[in-house]
């Protein structure tokens, strides 16, 4: 059976030559369905995943163990998992839902190898006020209570 691993040493060599791109995920099932996903801070076309496909099959042998390949690249509901893929959304809005099940929303602020800052609205009451006003507010977010996150995509009406 082909392993997770043995995949992902293969890709990493490609990499090693393609410095804008990085490996999100690879999954391989129990009948060697080969899954690749990768981004890049550039924007990515077709033929760089055929390049990658073809780069893994090279380096692969369909006599002694066939296999089924697929290469892909993140598109927009992909879930946020690493801090790469991150810094590509700064001042966009994202999605996080959190392991307590709290869903927050709003713009990303910042991203390093630990959190992410996003800047939410609140409806507070200011000290002195009569009124609860909408208060934007930075949330520090570490991964580790992140369950998933994704990049908001909001579609405009024409008038």
């Amino acid at each position: 059976m082909i392993s997770s691993k043995q995949i992902e040493d293969i890709v990493e060599l490609y990499l090693n030559d393609n410095p804008d791109l990085f490996l999100v995920s690879v999954t391989v099932s129990p009948d060697n369905r080969i899954e690749i996903i990768i981004d890049s801070d550039k924007p990515l076309d077709l033929m760089t995943c055929s390049s990658l496909s073809r780069f893994v099959e090279s380096k692969m042998d369909r006599d002694k163990e066939d296999f089924e390949l697929e290469v892909a690249s993140c598109g927009l509901s992909t879930p946020l998992t690493m801090p790469r893929q991150w810094k590509k959304y700064i001042d966009q809005e994202v999605e996080v839902l959190l392991k307590t099940g709290i869903k927050e929303v709003g713009v990303l602020k910042d991203v390093d190898e630990d959190e992410v800052v996003i800047e939410v609205v609140r409806m507070m009451k200011p000290e002195g006020a009569k009124r609860k006003k909408e208060v934007p507010i930075c949330l520090s977010i570490r991964y580790d209570e992140i369950k998933t996150a994704t990049y908001v995509v909001r579609v405009k009406k024409k008038k």
